[in-house]
């Protein structure tokens, strides 16, 4: 038992005290109104009714006094209680003295005065003294305390019970039965008042020894090449030697797939090494490996003219093997050519090769390649490698591609990465700009590269902490309104209060590069919580630590507390145009207004829920100025409302469809047409997946749960759509663009890799289709119908799940359903599982 809980327990004992003294002034007082015998049982009676009472409000009094009121005030409201009830009782015993001394009976309203105190005192303790005690002992999880604080009250009836049968035997005066009660209930009180910021102090002492330095590097990131592929391949021979079977033979397979021929000498000496051979294994595909690349190095040897060779020859790995050489024999027309190959296996190649070097027109090609799914990872991975001569260029690109999310997330990573000053400023710059998106992209760099950012950089966060707490506020009240359960208007409210987590995890964040992170995350744990002592101590630790900005204390405590009348006011008086409350006549009008709010006021994708709904459940009303999101350069927007009007306003469609260019037009009208008019087999295409259907697909999967809507939104693009017909098919994984995480999207299938032992996959099932798995370089599906898969690279996969990528390197030799036993979580939590 830690020494605030037996601070606590000692409190509680001294509350017993208390209720004893002002037991003895009720039975005092009441002896000249009422026969003693009728006095204890209404006592008794009065004090069963507050408890029951207090169990039918459900902490009312609590949820509408913590929010006016400072931490100090709350703990102490039984003890203030106490005090002003021993003042009038004081007063009262002043006026009473007389020439004889004091006089055994105060009159009516001094009686009526002295048997008031209790019944309310109680009240005050079981609406708030409790509540704060439990709060602390809550957050110190001390489940018999817990357990205890359950039956206290009753505890304390049945005390007060068996005190009133022994009152009638004490001494049957004033001094003994009031005064002595009275001077101890007072000197209780004060002590309580000392005891509770000792235990207010001990409470925020509690969590510095959480405290934990910030990581911002991945352990060992070296040993991984899809985290790090220069440092992995810098230092190949510590990798190898110092890894376990398994990652050795899957190190190895990575140098093999690179055509590593520079590699060659170090592989040779690790072969001598026992600590390599110990294992049949790893020797076998240590052996195998320099075999293939000895194979590869004898054909590189053997290019006459390195030019004609790369454009008529079609051996991936012999021209992997080339650009190998250029790192210490550097071609850079030779390169550039290659960045600019249409095969995505040789880019890839060649981006991690002119990572080594700092020529001008490497970087602005690589740059380039940024707007690449399939190739910008390593382009990104490769301008990080550069380093400070990138920022310039990156800043003039950004300026231009600053709409396309997808480029501008890779270019800020970069930026994050970066260790100079400058390009921070950049990340430091874009949280002025005036797409939201943007901002909020930089706000999650800049969180990831500082632990604790200059202190006058703390006023560039400003307008985006405050834009985030009005759209939290403003979504509480939309999600309110949404009471319909049907699916569509689950879809819309989960929209919004998936919106709502993106931003309760921002805000903490942003909170915890000025504040202690373990009080920020029991703070905010008690967002939205129903637990009455999880709100109380999110309200205690917010008024203890947040004690240098009262408008930060109360911005955070209106996300708590939103219904407070006092809170609303401090926030209209700082933004007199926000609106709390919106009456809605109808869901329909709901809709409505949600379409109609600024675009940086929700985001796109709960814009199109709302248009989704609104094509299912009022497609009688679907009006006119849907047109505009049918003409919005959004991908997602755009879909959405063209699927809303063709199905609705089918008059109307060829004229909105004939206002785009020509080439827009054409593959829109297929994509709405294919998905309402072909049949399910005819539909499973890779080029007419709804986007709309795509991220509420990747939305549900376990895996996914780490990134936001908005993220997934970003990162669709690299999730590639394969269609594999009914019966066998043999894939080769010579083609990278094949090798990965498979997620069925539509339909079953059966997954084997030597093509004997088949098991079985379902919708949302993740197959791991990997080289290191796979000796004969070929995996086997065979599907009774047709299915289609969404293809995503392992090396894209554990970048964009930063936080995951053990759950992934756990499971990746297992060819198994590992998704399904991950724990689905929310989006504001740090880790997937």
């Amino acid at each position: 038992m830690s020494k605030l809980s037996k601070l606590i327990s000692f409190q509680s004992l001294l509350w017993f005290l208390i209720f004893i003294g002002l037991e003895s002034i009720f039975l005092f007082g009441a002896s000249s109104l009422l026969r003693s015998d009728i006095a204890y049982f209404s006592i008794i009676s009065i004090l069963l009714i507050i408890l029951l009472l207090d169990n039918l409000l459900k902490n009312k009094l609590h949820y509408f006094i913590r929010p006016k009121t400072s931490v100090s005030f709350y703990y102490n409201i039984g003890n203030v209680g106490i005090l002003v009830f021993g003042g009038l009782m004081l007063f009262l015993v002043y006026i009473n003295i007389g020439k004889q001394g004091l006089t055994s009976s105060f009159g009516t309203v001094g009686s009526i005065t002295l048997l008031i105190a209790l019944p309310f005192v109680f009240l005050l303790w079981l609406s708030f003294t409790r509540i704060s005690k439990g709060s602390v002992l809550f957050h110190l999880n001390e489940g018999t305390t817990s357990n205890y604080q359950i039956i206290e009250p009753y505890l304390v009836i049945i005390t007060l019970a068996i005190f009133g049968i022994g009152f009638d035997f004490l001494p049957n005066n004033h001094i003994t039965l009031f005064i002595v009660p009275l001077a101890l209930v007072i000197v209780l009180a004060i002590v309580n008042i000392f005891l509770n910021a000792v235990s207010l102090k001990w409470l925020l002492d509690s969590f510095k020894k959480y405290e934990t330095t910030k990581e911002t590097e991945v352990n060992d990131s070296f040993s991984i090449f899809e985290i790090n592929p220069y440092g992995f391949l810098d230092n190949i021979e510590k990798v190898l030697i110092e890894s376990s079977n398994d990652n050795r033979i899957r190190a190895l397979y990575t140098i093999k797939s690179l055509a590593a021929i520079d590699k060659i000498g170090i592989l040779e000496e690790l072969q001598k090494k026992d600590i390599v051979l110990n294992d049949p294994t790893s020797k076998g595909v240590l052996n195998d490996t320099l075999r293939y690349l000895k194979q590869i190095q004898t054909k590189v040897g053997a290019i006459e003219n390195a030019y004609e060779y790369v454009e008529q020859s079609s051996d991936i790995d012999v021209i992997k093997g080339l650009l190998r050489l250029q790192i210490d024999y550097s071609d850079k027309n030779l390169v550039i050519k290659l960045l600019n190959d249409n095969r995505s296996s040789v880019v890839k190649a060649a981006c991690l090769v002119a990572g080594h070097h700092d020529d001008i027109n490497f970087i602005s090609i690589l740059i380039e390649r940024l707007s690449n799914p399939r190739v910008s990872i390593y382009a990104r991975f490769a301008l990080e490698k550069i380093g400070f001569k990138v920022v310039k260029y990156l800043e003039i690109e950004f300026s231009k591609n600053k709409n396309n999310l997808f480029f501008t997330e890779g270019c800020f990573e970069i930026l994050s990465k970066i260790n100079n000053p400058y390009a921070h400023l950049l990340l430091f710059s874009s949280l002025r700009d005036s797409n939201k998106n943007i901002i909020r992209i930089a706000a999650k760099k800049i969180i990831d590269i500082y632990k604790k950012p200059p202190q006058e950089k703390r006023s560039n966060f400003g307008d985006l902490f405050n834009e985030l707490i009005l759209n939290t506020l403003s979504n509480i009240f939309i999600i309110r309104n949404i009471k319909k359960s049907n699916e569509t208007f689950y879809q819309l409210k989960t929209a919004f209060e998936n919106e709502n987590k993106e931003n309760i995890t921002l805000i903490r964040k942003l909170m915890q590069l000025y504040y202690s992170k373990e009080v920020i995350d029991e703070i905010f744990d008690a967002y939205q919580s129903d637990n009455v002592h999880e709100h109380n101590l999110a309200n205690n630790l917010a008024d203890l630590h947040i004690d240098d900005n009262l408008i930060v204390l109360n911005k955070i405590k209106v996300l708590l507390s939103p219904d407070d009348s006092r809170l609303r006011e401090f926030i209209l008086e700082e933004f007199p145009d926000f609106e709390f409350d919106n009456i809605f006549d109808s869901e329909e009008s709901l809709i409505w207004h949600i379409l109609n709010m600024d675009y940086d006021k929700v985001n796109n994708w709960t814009r199109a829920c709302a248009i989704n709904t609104l094509q299912y459940l009022y497609a009688e009303d679907i009006p006119f100025e849907l047109a505009t999101e049918f003409l919005n350069e959004n991908r997602l927007m755009q879909e959405t409302a063209a699927l809303c009007i063709y199905q609705n306003l089918p008059e109307f469609y060829s004229i909105y469809l004939n206002r785009l260019e020509n080439d827009k037009a054409v593959k829109l009208d297929f994509i709405v047409r294919s998905n309402i008019e072909y049949s399910d087999d005819q539909k499973l295409r890779t080029d007419n997946l709804l986007l709309y259907d795509k991220i509420q697909f990747l939305s549900s999967i376990p895996y996914l749960k780490e990134l936001t809507t908005n993220e997934i939104n970003t990162f669709e693009s690299f999730f590639k759509p394969v269609v594999l017909e009914e019966g066998n098919h043999q894939i080769s994984l010579n083609n990278e663009d094949d090798a990965g995480f498979w997620i069925i999207e539509s339909g079953n299938a059966n997954f084997s890799n030597n093509g004997l032992d088949f098991k079985a996959f379902e919708k949302r099932d993740i197959i791991d289709v990997m080289p290191s798995s796979a000796q004969s370089g070929h995996v086997y599906f065979n599907l009774d119908r047709p299915a289609r898969f969404l293809v995503i690279e392992k090396i894209v996969l554990l970048n964009i799940l930063k936080n995951s990528y053990n759950i992934i390197f756990d499971n990746i030799q297992e060819i198994s359903d590992f998704s399904s036993s991950l724990q689905v979580v929310d989006t504001q939590n740090d880790k997937v599982a």
